[in-house]
């Protein structure tokens, strides 16, 4: 593929879309994939890449600076994830009016009225749109562009890699963002309802915060549950799946969700996981087989789910099993197939 591409993202941090713009980067087969981060890079991240991949990143310090740097580029496809990085894309079309926009879409919903504007004007002026998975590529509504759905089954495991098997322990884990969206202190009620019965019981949460995390630390103290709900940071992207695969039970209630990439890799590593059904959750699990779906007005039902299949040994489930699985092609794959297809 003889395509120059340029992927713009606000910043290369720990996070779902930036995790993909890594496995893309790591996986290009030659130097025509660029990364242009607005907003610089996390040095932790950045050092831990290979050194002939850090020369396919531009780092950059704010709008004005990405767009002077790169502007005389003659790249043939320009792609935009998330509405700040929807800026640059759209400024870039006054100086490279040959090259094809893609708006790639990895939620639909909008975090503010910025966003939405400047979302639903990328949108209207890309030549193509890419989205997470089938679920978010249903919800654009008036939708009319060429699109295509590009699910992301993005996995830093090593191909030796042996799930694990063992469900004895109730053990939780959640990896993500600490923001209000995912809903974390049902997660946390959940938790408690457990202890409470005199179940031997933890919870560790892993991840970044978004504005939510001292919401939840006061939370989880004022329920006096700080011996087993533990905050333990974030994790390198290459390193989530192996750190995940020490737990047995993925617990994630988010009020909604795109692909849900750490629900995906927690099955991938041989996890059940305790999830609110949204977004693309329900293509790739079925409730009581390879997953419980958790009762948002009805929590004690799903305590008492999970109780009783827990000492059923989880018996007719299929753990870590994918349904769908065919859909789910690895994400690289799929990306670069896609854009092999688009002609300038």
């Amino acid at each position: 593929m003889n395509k120059k591409i340029l992927h713009i993202i606000n910043k290369l941090e720990i996070g779902g879309v930036e995790v993909g713009v890594l496995n893309l980067l790591l996986n290009s087969k030659s130097n025509n994939y660029t990364v242009l981060c607005v907003k610089g890079v996390d040095n932790d991240l950045y050092n831990s890449l290979p050194h002939d991949k850090r020369k396919n990143i531009i780092i950059c310090n704010g709008y004005l600076s990405s767009l002077l740097t790169v502007r005389k580029e003659n790249f043939n496809i320009i792609v935009s994830s998330l509405w700040r990085s929807h800026f640059v894309s759209l400024a870039l079309k006054i100086f490279n009016t040959k090259a094809k926009y893609i708006h790639f879409v990895h939620s639909t919903k909008f975090e503010h009225l910025i966003d939405k504007i400047v979302t639903k004007i990328s949108r209207h002026k890309a030549d193509y749109l890419i989205t997470d998975s089938e679920e978010t590529k249903n919800s654009i509504s008036n939708n009319v562009k060429e699109t295509f759905v590009c699910p992301m089954n993005v996995s830093f495991l090593d191909e030796n890699f042996i799930k694990k098997s063992d469900m004895n322990k109730m053990d939780f884990v959640y990896v993500g963002r600490f923001d209000k969206c995912k809903n974390i202190k049902l997660s946390i009620d959940f938790i408690e309802k457990l202890y409470n019965k005199g179940l031997k019981v933890k919870f560790d949460i892993y991840g970044r915060d978004s504005g939510d995390k001292l919401n939840l630390i006061n939370y989880i103290n004022d329920k006096k549950l700080n011996k087993i709900i533990t905050f333990k940071g974030e994790i390198m992207p290459h390193n989530v799946e192996y750190i995940m695969s020490s737990y047995n039970f993925y617990l994630q209630t988010s009020e909604y969700e795109g692909m849900a990439l750490s629900v995906y890799q927690a099955l991938n590593v041989g996890l059940l996981p305790l999830v609110t059904p949204v977004g693309e959750i329900s293509n790739y699990t079925k409730n009581r087989y390879n997953a419980i779906y958790i009762n948002k007005s009805d929590l004690d039902a799903t305590v008492k789910v999970f109780i009783s299949d827990y000492e059923s040994e989880f018996i007719g489930y299929k753990i870590g099993a994918i349904r769908n699985k065919l859909a789910y092609l690895p994400f690289h794959n799929t990306f670069f197939s896609i854009i092999s297809t688009i002609r300038n």
